[in-house]
């Protein structure tokens, strides 16, 4: 902005002393080409969102339809035990995969306060040291969104299929999404295997040329084609994210640490992530500590531990934990004490219950 600035204000002072304006440098003509592009791209994302989620829920309906309209009758007799099952465990699926969508369509990411928002606070008290200004406006792990124009809460990415910024808040939701769409692929993959090759295959056998399901072919083979292509992505997706959450990382601090890493080993900086606690600290961090081990799989409307805007990392928790030992030690020695205090006023007792005999 201010070699912009003083770009114009040399232009004016060459034309007003008869000189030839100094032309346009070529770095603020790719600046100003680069911002027109980040605007372009900013809108585009926020009109296809919708579309992209009306598209996406339409795919999803649609396989549903084909199962119960077509594939259910290749793998079991109607209204019989197996058709129950497979029909229970596709309403499951689709159930989940429908809830956390919407779930992670409709819940905020989380945001930072805004400087108005910031201002109430302190007129009101609540807020008083600068180190807590500098927080609640720039939380750690925090990063600006161009197309939410706003602070996110532990920013992942920003997802134009659910037409939202998945952050602190969602993110268990975008993750759940992710693992049963997965799982739904993978069993429509499985189920619709079979009928795709014997119906691809209709003048070559006698047995499917006699099967009247065969004249749905066209819908077996959208799903068994939509199924298989969009299992693969979601797949390789999903693996990358249970990666992060396990880590404790988020997109874009897996590409910061990266990239950034050989150059903080150099300067003789701290190398690691200073937010990994461990694979099962990491992994409550995000869905919690349930009373079993699948208790995440459970759809439920639950934030996540925390508040978005503090997060242990490695000093915290080495605190945490030597306070934690001082304290079980300080209640063992206290325990140790009052049994000896109790052992010895048996022994006493004893003995002057052996005098009073002798």
């Amino acid at each position: 902005y201010q070699r912009r600035v003083r770009g114009r204000t040399q232009g004016a002072m060459d034309i007003e002393a008869g000189r030839k304006p100094t032309p346009v440098r070529r770095e603020d003509f790719m600046v100003t080409v680069g911002r027109a592009m980040e605007w372009v791209l900013d809108w585009v994302m926020r009109i296809i969102g919708p579309i992209l989620i009306c598209v996406a829920t339409f795919l999803i309906l649609a396989v549903v339809r084909i199962f119960f309209k077509t594939v259910v009758y290749f793998v079991a007799t109607p209204w019989t035990t197996g058709y129950a099952v497979h029909s229970a465990i596709v309403l499951w699926i689709s159930g989940n995969i429908l809830f956390n969508y919407f779930a992670c369509v409709v819940t905020g990411p989380g945001y930072a306060l805004t400087e108005v928002e910031l201002n109430d606070k302190i007129q009101n008290g609540e807020v008083g040291d600068k180190k807590t200004v500098e927080m609640l406006l720039k939380p750690p792990r925090s990063h600006y969104c161009n197309i939410m124009k706003r602070q996110v809460l532990r920013m992942d990415h920003f997802c134009p299929w659910v037409g939202n910024c998945v952050g602190f808040f969602n993110y268990r939701y975008f993750f759940l999404f992710l693992t049963y769409l997965a799982i739904g692929c993978w069993y429509g993959v499985s189920i619709c295997i079979v009928p795709f090759y014997t119906c691809m295959h209709h003048h070559r056998h006698a047995v499917a040329a006699r099967n009247p399901i065969c004249a749905s072919r066209a819908h077996i083979t959208f799903a068994f084609v939509i199924t298989l292509s969009v299992g693969i992505a979601v797949s390789l997706m999903l693996a990358f994210h249970v990666y992060l959450v396990l880590s404790a990382q988020t997109t874009i601090e897996f590409y910061y640490n990266k990239f950034t890493s050989r150059g903080r080993t150099f300067r003789g900086e701290l190398a690691g992530n200073q937010y990994d606690l461990g694979r099962t600290k990491n992994w409550h961090a995000v869905f919690g500590a349930g009373a079993y081990w699948w208790s995440w799989l459970v759809p439920a409307l639950t934030s996540p531990p925390g508040d978005g805007f503090t997060f242990m990392s490695r000093s915290d928790s080495s605190r945490q934990r030597r306070a934690e030992t001082a304290a079980y030690k300080e209640r063992l020695q206290a325990k140790i004490r009052t049994y000896g205090e109790q052992v010895g006023s048996l022994a006493e007792q004893e003995l002057q219950e052996l005098a009073v005999d002798f």
